[in-house]
């Protein structure tokens, strides 16, 4: 009934240990006469990326050992992020942008330790470039990319204040802004841009979507054949710079210039010449008009002679006639002199006075 002691002069040896079903216990065995478990090991192999003002959260694993685990950092982490020394978890928001190497500390509840190194890169953070997008027009096709730097793809566009116009949509993948506008005004958004790590810009923009063009110049002006002719065609709505053209029917010896919507020129030839003029704006819109351009003949002196008259004869005018042109007339001498005495009415074509 006393207590006995006994004793073998069996030695173990790397044994397994078993459970009282006999399966062996894994990761722990008997060694030497001690009893042991799986060297403690840092099974992390790397830390994941991440970007400068984004969120950061990302567990360190170990095996072996003997739990409790202590983790430690030994250098700096980037700024903004820490270590929970209990879970192991990294967390925080990065404050700058950089390559990091750090190393990992464990040390388990037998004070047996571990270390390991790692590197975090943090990425420079998201930045939306386009600061201004171009003039829309009404009913015609926009394709607008929006531009950024920096930031961890995937990145997502959006809108998160404001509209766009109606008929416009962002691709939230490409940045792409695309549609057909259909209502025109000024409207005025905020592009928002979030990186994979939860990093984000904005930026305000605004769009002008224009009416559709219109031609609004109702007629052109008479000219006469030979005269030096300019008018400007004119047009609103649209969205700068246009393009004017008109394939055929001007009168001859006149020509548009495109860029402008003026008519310049000499016309040589009289009529009634009708023709159609067309006008697109930058986007493709466009709008056309029938229009013409009266060429009156030359004007043509119809006077041949006229009769004598005496000199110191009183009373004895005479006028000058012409066909042509587009009155009123102007009248003058351009070579040669009149007779002493007489004068010309440049208004009404009349030669009058006394010759002397």
């Amino acid at each position: 009934m006393g207590s006995q002691t006994l004793q073998s002069n069996i030695n173990f040896s790397n044994m397994n240990l078993l459970s009282p079903s006999g399966a062996v216990i894994n990761g722990i065995s008997w060694q030497n006469g001690l009893l042991t478990q799986s060297p403690l090991i840092i099974t992390t192999t790397s830390l994941p990326e991440t970007t400068h003002g984004g969120s950061y959260s990302t567990f360190l694993a170990a095996s072996g050992g003997f739990p409790l685990y202590l983790w430690n950092v030994s250098g700096v982490l980037p700024p903004g992020l820490g270590l929970d020394t209990l879970t192991g978890n990294i967390t925080g928001m990065p404050l700058q942008s950089g390559v990091y190497t750090v190393k990992i500390q464990l040390t388990d509840s037998a004070l047996q330790v571990v270390t390991k190194d790692f590197t975090i890169v943090v990425n420079q953070p998201p930045v939306i470039l386009t600061t201004s997008v171009p003039e829309a027009t009404v009913g015609r096709q926009v394709s607008q990319s929006l531009a950024a730097s920096g930031g961890k793809s995937p990145m997502k566009w959006s809108i998160s204040q404001g509209i766009l116009p109606q008929g416009i949509l962002l691709d939230s993948s490409t940045g792409v802004l695309r549609g057909i506008a259909a209502v025109s005004g000024l409207f005025t958004f905020t592009v928002k841009l979030e990186d994979v790590n939860g990093a984000v810009d904005t930026e305000i923009l605004t769009m002008k979507v224009n009416t559709e063009p219109a031609i609004t110049t109702i007629s052109l002006s008479d000219t006469t054949a030979g005269a030096n002719y300019k008018n400007t065609l004119q047009v609103s709505g649209g969205t700068a710079p246009y393009s004017w053209e008109i394939l055929s029917g001007l009168p001859p010896g006149l020509s548009l210039i495109t860029d402008t919507g003026e008519i310049i020129g000499i016309p040589n030839a009289a009529g009634n010449w009708q023709f159609t003029v067309t006008v697109r704006d930058i986007n493709g819109a466009s709008i056309s008009k029938n229009m013409q351009i009266l060429v009156n003949p030359a004007p043509d002196i119809n006077t041949s002679s006229i009769s004598n008259i005496y000199q110191g004869t009183s009373g004895t005018d005479f006028i000058f006639t012409a066909t042509g042109g587009v009155a009123p007339y102007t009248w003058d001498v351009v070579s040669g002199n009149l007779p002493a005495g007489l004068v010309l009415d440049g208004q009404t074509g009349t030669v009058s006075g006394t010759p002397v």
